[in-house]
């Protein structure tokens, strides 16, 4: 073997120990969490519900008139409060009580005592740290006085959720920390946002709208989608309801998995979800992938794929699980998809005639016609 060869084996061997290395830190992170967890007598649990009810933040006003000037920015606000009221009274008349925000506390105490052996003791959120030099200092403080209370472990979670932009998404997020009070040790922290009624498109923005003075500057928004509340109040509320209940659903799902208390298909459905949100399109893919791979049964996971697939630019990839999935029982009738491929066909593959194929079938199954892509697809074939 001469020398040249000797330094390629010598970088290949290298690179695989410090894969193996990286993959054994990984699983010992895991489960410190898991046995740490699972050994604790005592847990304490706080939540902090920021704001402290379920958000309807449906109007444009304010993201439009940013783009104006900054005084328009603070009128924006005020108009938008007002309208963003009325359509809450509106919602409220029809599906009562907007209470998603306890029901989410609720959901996850219940699991926690659950999947945790160890006494669950609800706590306050940290406080004001104003006394103290920094909010470090101040958590340390707290976490004395737990550990004097026999505490082992902190979970401080903060929660939002309501209904969020023009098109009235349903959003529920959550930022967690988790602590091992009696070393004074950060075990995990991670922010994720789930929405249970994402419809997975490939031309989808996805977009929170948390944030309501950050504005689209290239397309402000004129007025709410007229589904934005009609989706939510149509059948006596009954979309709202369920869409509510799935979405505390996976945000818990969520929380206990990266807790390493659960693992299965949701789970890492949920993960693609929030790094969708987040922007992280890449990091989305292998979760999904995983989901599909525990449960092909069930499409919209690897629906979740190939749109994550579209939108790291993987297009071929996108195209060949797309059409491997709607070959599966239940594949073959998931509506969706098949929007997805004619636009994938259309829009980036340049073959209309497959795009439409597609396309026809996609209303065969009760799609709603998109005008802008019927268009697309005609357009080549009068070229022709």
């Amino acid at each position: 073997m001469n020398g040249n060869n000797r330094v390629v084996v010598w970088t290949i061997v290298t690179v695989l120990m410090l894969l193996l290395f990286m993959n054994a830190l990984q699983a010992k992170e895991n489960n410190e969490i898991q046995n740490i967890l699972q050994s604790a007598k005592k847990v304490a649990v706080s939540i902090d519900a920021v704001p402290d009810e379920f958000v309807v933040s449906v109007s444009p006003v304010r993201q439009t008139l940013q783009i104006i000037h900054s005084s328009a920015r603070l009128a924006g606000a005020l108009i938008s409060e007002v309208q963003n009221e009325n359509y809450r009274k509106d919602l409220e008349a029809v599906v009562g009580e907007l209470n998603g925000v306890e029901m989410f506390h609720n959901a996850i105490m219940q699991t926690l005592k659950e999947k945790i052996t160890a006494e669950i003791i609800e706590v306050p959120p940290l406080g004001s740290t104003a006394k103290y030099n920094s909010d470090r200092e101040a958590q340390q403080d707290r976490q004395n006085q737990l550990q004097k209370k026999d505490i082992d472990v902190l979970l401080d979670l903060k929660i939002t959720a309501g209904i969020y932009g023009p098109e009235g998404e349903m959003f529920f997020r959550t930022y967690g920390k988790l602590y091992d009070v009696r070393k004074s040790k950060t075990l995990w922290r991670d922010e994720f946002t789930v929405s249970p009624t994402v419809d997975f498109r490939v031309n989808d923005s996805f977009r929170t709208y948390f944030n309501p003075f950050k504005s689209n500057w290239f397309s402000p928004r004129l007025s709410i989608a007229k589904n934005a509340l009609t989706r939510w109040t149509d059948n006596h509320g009954d979309n709202f309801k369920k869409s509510q209940e799935y979405g505390i659903h996976l945000s818990v799902v969520q929380l206990c998995g990266a807790l390493q208390l659960e693992n299965n298909d949701e789970y890492y459905f949920a993960c693609g979800i929030s790094k969708m949100f987040g922007k992280k399109a890449k990091k989305a893919v292998p979760d999904f992938q995983k989901a599909w791979d525990m449960n092909n049964q069930c499409p919209k996971y690897g629906n979740a794929l190939v749109v994550a697939l579209y939108k790291v630019k993987k297009i071929d990839e996108a195209v060949k699980k797309g059409e491997e999935i709607i070959k599966t029982p239940h594949g073959k009738e998931y509506v969706t998809l098949f929007y997805n491929l004619a636009y994938i066909y259309t829009e980036k593959k340049k073959d209309a005639k497959k795009g439409e194929e597609y396309y026809q079938q996609y209303l065969q199954l009760a799609g709603a016609p998109d005008e802008k892509l019927e268009s697309k697809i005609k357009q080549p074939q009068k070229k022709r």
